[in-house]
């Protein structure tokens, strides 16, 4: 007689909103989008059961987006019996065996934002899979530069115009 086992198996994806490329990132570079300090900040989060058997209480938390105590998702059902390969991509396409949690945190102060998700599931038979995901930002300070032009001679007693040009990196500045 044979008995199958399945194989069990949990991915999570974290994700930050990249304000250049106006596109989710991995951010998996310890860099990640850059973002002016005061700026929202907006995360989500994707758990797939990317195994062929279903996983129970599985749960989800995050420390920087305040996701603690875990949040409880619940069970995941299989996500293909005859692929236990399959990707988290290829599931969020079929909008099969995934959770997304979305999140927003103010970029609080200049630096940079390591952060990881965390999630735990559960299937019979089987010790608790856990799995981790980074996602990374750096919180800027505004940068303001500037160039002045203006002529390179002049005689004793010219008036002197020069024009100044400000140029802000990272936030928006109303000069007066």
């Amino acid at each position: 007689e044979v008995t199958c086992v399945g194989e069990p198996d949990l991915t999570i994806k974290k994700y930050v909103w990249d304000p250049v490329a106006q596109d989710w990132d991995d951010a998996q570079n310890p860099t990640g989008p850059t973002y002016p300090v005061g700026a929202e900040i907006s995360y989500k989060v994707d758990v797939c059961n990317t195994g062929d058997v279903l996983l129970t209480d599985v749960q989800v938390y995050d420390p920087a987006l305040d996701i603690v105590p875990p949040v409880s998702i619940g069970s995941l059902p299989a996500s293909n019996p005859f692929d236990p390969l399959v990707s988290c991509e290829t599931l969020l396409a079929g909008n099969a065996g995934f959770e997304k949690l979305d999140s927003t945190i103010p970029c609080s102060e200049a630096r940079q934002f390591p952060n990881i998700a965390y999630a735990d599931g559960y299937a019979d038979g089987f010790d608790v899979l856990t799995r981790e995901d980074p996602a990374n930002v750096i919180c800027a300070p505004p940068e303001l530069r500037g160039v002045k032009e203006g002529p390179t001679e002049a005689k004793r007693g010219d008036d002197i115009t020069y024009t100044v040009i400000a140029y802000n990196d990272n936030t928006t500045v109303t000069l007066a």
